[in-house]
C-alpha cells in the first residue's frame, strides 16, 4: 500500500483488511487440506478394490 494511502486509511480499516485476508487464507488452506484427504481416501479405496 502506498504511504499516502496508508496515512489516510484509518487503523480500524487496515486491521479489518488484514483480518479478512487472514480468514480467506485460512479458508483456502483448509480447502486444500480437505482435497488432499479426499484424494488419499480415493487412492486407498481404489487400491482395495484392485
Amino acid at each position: 500500500m502506498p504511504t499516502d494511502v496508508a496515512v489516510r486509511t484509518p487503523v480500524a480499516q487496515s486491521l479489518q483488511q488484514l483480518e479478512t485476508a487472514s480468514v480467506e487464507r485460512q479458508r483456502a488452506l483448509t480447502q486444500s487440506q480437505q482435497q488432499d484427504t479426499d484424494n488419499r481416501v480415493r487412492e486407498t479405496l481404489s487400491m482395495r478394490m484392485a
